[in-house]
């Protein structure tokens, strides 16, 4: 119980972390590109990346805690940090043809579901 505690209240604080970074990045960069999921998306790939290398390599600490904030903050904050780590850690594993099939068929899934989605809310 405590893990699911745990991981709520890092999801919780990644998700309002998302929210205001990205707000205050795109008020300030106006609307033309999206700037704000931009800077989400690559800080959260540095965070998630510099945590695991801490919580791995440098400090070893509970894998409790190391779930809390790579998975409860880094999760809620963006996936996308989840689809590049797992990426190159097949790469690393010298998977290169699986990390390239998770690569394409997250985003051609991602972007076939996605009109899927848009369909079956306009035929609602």
């Amino acid at each position: 119980m405590t893990k699911v505690l745990l991981l709520g209240v890092a999801g919780f604080v990644g998700t309002l972390a998302r929210y205001f970074l990205q707000g205050v990045i795109q008020t300030n960069a106006g609307s033309a590109f999206p700037y704000g999921t931009l800077v989400v998306n690559v800080s959260g790939c540095f965070v998630l990346g510099l945590l695991n290398g801490v919580f791995t390599d440098r400090f070893l600490i509970d894998p409790q805690w190391r779930i809390c904030f790579t998975i409860g903050f880094c999760g809620a904050f963006t996936t996308f940090s989840t689809l590049v780590f797992e990426t190159v850690q097949l790469a690393s594993g010298r998977e290169l043809l699986l990390a390239a099939a998770n690569v394409s068929a997250s985003l051609a899934l991602g972007f076939v579901f996605l009109w899927l989605g848009i369909v079956a809310a306009r035929a609602l």
